[in-house]
């Protein structure tokens, strides 16, 4: 995150660090002649906004804001705040879109809510919260993610809530690589 926004000023159009109720970033198109339509970009579970920015470039060429944000569970919010994945993104949108129109470059009725990966779940949810919203695009749409999960993990799905998988998982937090991409959702209950 930090060798992100030290490259930041290397960028060809402006780009700004959101902070007051956004985290991410916000990249507008160079020469716009006012506000501009906005695209509030909510990435997957344990994503960040910094890997978001692959699908700025597009949206800038088309004169479009693109706004990389990190909700709940997700990038800063989760690894330096340690702030977990909520599953009412309804309640988390609003705040997330009157910290966006906040900025004078976005034209405030043309926001429009992006959902990638697990943000097709969430972003639907967090769209029926915000009226505001001029369109949302989810890619892929979900209608439910669990039986998928399940699905995938086949017989180690019966052991994901095992209280006697707890000690193995606390080995793996022992290397340091393992333990840096963990650690910060592996929320003990006890």
């Amino acid at each position: 995150m930090k060798a992100f926004r030290d490259a930041l000023p290397l960028l060809d159009h402006h780009a700004e660090v959101l902070s007051d109720g956004l985290s991410g970033y916000l990249f507008t198109p160079g020469r716009a002649d006012g506000p501009v339509p906005a695209l509030l970009h909510v990435g997957g579970y344990d994503g960040t906004g910094e890997e978001l920015y692959a699908s700025a470039g597009p949206a800038l060429e088309r004169g479009y804001g693109f706004a990389a944000v990190n909700g709940p569970g997700q990038g800063s919010a989760l690894y330096d705040r340690r702030i977990a994945m909520r599953p009412d993104w309804e309640a988390v949108v609003p705040g997330m879109v009157d910290a966006l129109i906040k900025h004078p470059q976005v034209d405030p009725g043309r926001v429009v809510l992006v959902g990638r990966s697990f943000g097709g779940l969430i972003a639907p949810r967090g769209a029926s919260g915000e009226h505001r919203l001029a369109a949302m695009i989810v890619d892929p749409g979900q209608l439910e993610m669990g039986s998928a999960v399940m699905n995938r993990l086949g017989d180690l799905g019966q052991h994901l809530d095992d209280p006697a998988a707890a000690a193995q998982f606390e080995s793996l937090l022992t290397i340091p690589a393992l333990r840096a991409f963990l650690a910060p959702g592996w929320l003990p209950t006890a």
